[in-house]
């Protein structure tokens, strides 16, 4: 069956806040919706039950539980829309998620970014965690070029976006199955390959904020995968000539640098010299410095 546009969300052990999600999808005849589930263990009967309620998504499960990046690369298995949006299943959609589909249903672009904004999931209050994705569509009709590295590169989450299923079948993209950080990699390989993209300013999805997420987890590897996948990003980057940094590997030598780690400070330099060249490393190390500088000083868009 052909679809405009296929969601996929990824689920595990919270079917309240995946019926609050499924609640704000449209049952439109253009949408598959697919989720994903990790191999639950909690509240097993509440997530049957959303499952009868919605039966008209699609299920499907891991087998074992490999986390988002396996749960995902499973929903890529069964896509039939020509365009691909993510959701977390903490998040929810804003009503304005029909308009936005119905505006790209004939659409050429290969990616399009539309607006976000975040909560706190339990009190509703607004959250600070789309700060620069705000930013940077805000950008976008001041400085297009820029914009577009920003979100095409910077922006390391799969939601709020719209991505031509046929860029991700050609390429082979595909999430990392780490237990953190697994769609860092997917995100910037899709704004490497898809260079025609466009931005809408309408609020279509809302991240929510919680203590108990992977986000804000306790994970073991959570330092080794960030500086072995972020400085690969960055080698990446270097390699491909693409004038951006994954800015977030430096800010965290910085912050060694500041609270005066220095074992850790010099593990970490060391790390980063493995795959990213002095001549790149020391100038934008020292164009951070000077950025985080000015942000302490009240210049609170210097990071971006």
């Amino acid at each position: 069956m052909d679809y405009n546009y296929t969601l996929i969300i990824p689920h595990f052990n919270i079917p309240k806040l995946l019926k609050r999600l499924l609640q704000t999808v449209p049952k439109r005849r253009d949408l598959q919706v697919i989720v994903v589930d990790d191999c639950s263990t909690k509240d097993l009967e509440e997530l049957e039950l959303v499952k009868n309620e919605y039966d008209w998504v699609e299920w499907y499960d891991t087998g074992t539980n490999g986390g988002g990046g396996k749960a995902r690369n499973i929903g890529l298995q069964h896509v039939y829309g020509k365009y691909i949006l993510f959701a977390d299943a903490d998040d929810y959609f804003t009503p304005a998620l029909s308009d936005i589909l119905d505006t790209y249903i004939d659409t050429t672009y290969d990616i399009i970014f539309c607006n976000v904004s975040s909560v706190n999931s339990i009190s509703y209050k607004p959250s600070n965690r789309v700060l620069f994705h705000n930013y940077a569509i805000d950008l976008f009709n001041k400085n297009q070029q820029k914009a577009s590295l920003k979100l095409r590169f910077a922006f390391g989450e799969p939601w709020s976006k719209l991505i031509k299923s046929e860029l991700i079948k050609k390429y082979s993209i595909n999430f990392q199955e780490t237990p953190c950080y697994n769609d860092t990699l997917f995100s910037y390989l899709c704004g490497f390959y898809g260079t025609s993209v466009s931005v809408d300013s309408r609020i279509m999805y809302v991240v929510t904020f919680r203590t108990d997420s992977v986000v804000n987890s306790i994970i073991k590897e959570r330092e080794e995968l960030f500086y072995s996948i972020f400085t690969k990003k960055e080698a990446f980057f270097i390699k491909n000539h693409i004038p951006i940094h994954a800015y977030n590997i430096y800010d965290l030598i910085i912050s060694d640098l500041f609270n005066l780690r220095w074992g850790r400070l010099y593990k970490s330099i060391k790390r980063m010299k493995k795959e990213v060249p002095l001549s790149v490393l020391t100038p934008t190390l020292l164009n951070r410095i000077y950025k985080r500088l000015c942000y302490k000083m009240g210049y609170k868009s210097a990071l971006y």
